[in-house]
């Protein structure tokens, strides 16, 4: 059985794999040991220069809004419908494709079924 190669092809193919490797001879290392935790902080990750934005809907009253939160920071509000299961003063945090309801009586701070229109806001923001 052959390969489809002809033996030319392969010879040239293995002198500029011999060649390539000769070339390397300087950047051997001698000390290949590890580094020490010491020195660890040099490779430490960094912080996030941009946090992931959060999507909250809340219960104001009789209004509810969608609020972007960036780290700390928070944006505008827009109004959205208010499901029937969400109190006053309550917040649904979507989190990636979970919800969470944000009370303070912690019987009520479950997993909820997220709104249509809080998922529908962040997937047209992740656009």
């Amino acid at each position: 059985m052959t390969s489809g190669r002809s033996p030319g092809r392969a010879l040239a193919g293995m002198a500029l794999f011999l060649g390539l490797l000769g070339g390397c001879e300087g950047a051997v290392r001698d000390d290949l040991t590890p580094r020490g935790s010491s020195e660890a902080e040099d490779f430490a990750p960094v912080a996030s220069a941009t946090a992931s934005p959060t999507f909250v809907l809340e219960r104001a009253g009789d209004d509810c809004r969608i609020f972007r939160r960036v780290g700390e920071d928070r944006a505008l509000g827009v109004a959205a419908i208010c499901p029937r299961y969400l109190g006053d003063g309550e917040r649904i945090r979507l989190v990636g494709r979970a919800c969470f309801r944000e009370s303070e009586d912690p019987a009520r701070a479950v997993p909820v079924r997220c709104p249509a229109e809080l998922v529908g806001r962040a997937t047209d923001e992740a656009r």
